[in-house]
């Protein structure tokens, strides 16, 4: 994809039209303060939205890039969890505050164990053959191309099976 000439070198100033005040070298550097909030990073979106509408930056490049910094981001904030909780516990409540942005601890995957109360696993048990029939029903619905009677063995009441909408999204994904 030829790709048109881009609009200003990114080691410039704020006196550029389409500079912003919190640019990605801004955010990448880990030797720099910087103020990061959610306007900031919309503004950071908004410039690299712009960059690909205007022909300025391929958005394939762009998607495939955008991609490895995520998978970084992913497996480093998995890596230094532990160091970070350490750090944050040291706030208390409060957590700490840096470049604007507050970190705090904060509990999830709450989990809670009802298997030692038999009404509740009676229950349960009721609900995974309602869902088994759930999923056989909605089996059969989807192999339907027309509207098909169907008489109730028990009840002898008659039914109209209907044949499912579809609908889906595209998407795309990035491997390597």
């Amino acid at each position: 994809m030829k790709m048109k000439a881009f609009p200003f070198d990114m080691e410039t100033t704020n006196e550029n039209k389409l500079a912003k005040p919190l640019d990605i070298q801004d955010l990448l550097s880990l030797k720099e303060p910087c103020v990061i909030s959610k306007s900031s990073v919309q503004q950071i979106v908004n410039t690299l939205a712009t960059l690909v509408t205007e022909g300025f930056l391929d958005p394939v490049d762009l998607a495939i890039r955008l991609k490895a910094l995520k998978d970084i981001c992913e497996d480093t904030r998995k890596a230094i969890a532990p160091n970070v909780l350490t750090e944050i516990a040291k706030g208390g409540r409060a957590g700490i505050t840096k470049h604007r942005a507050t970190a705090i601890l904060k509990q999830t995957n709450v989990s809670w164990d009802f298997s030692k109360t038999e009404a509740w696993v009676k229950q349960s048990a009721k609900v995974e053959q309602e869902k088994v029939k759930l999923k056989e029903l909605e089996a059969t619905l989807k192999t339907l191309k027309t509207t098909k009677e169907v008489v109730d063995k028990e009840t002898g009441e008659v039914t109209t099976e209907y044949p499912p909408a579809k609908s889906s999204s595209d998407t795309f994904e990035i491997s390597y």
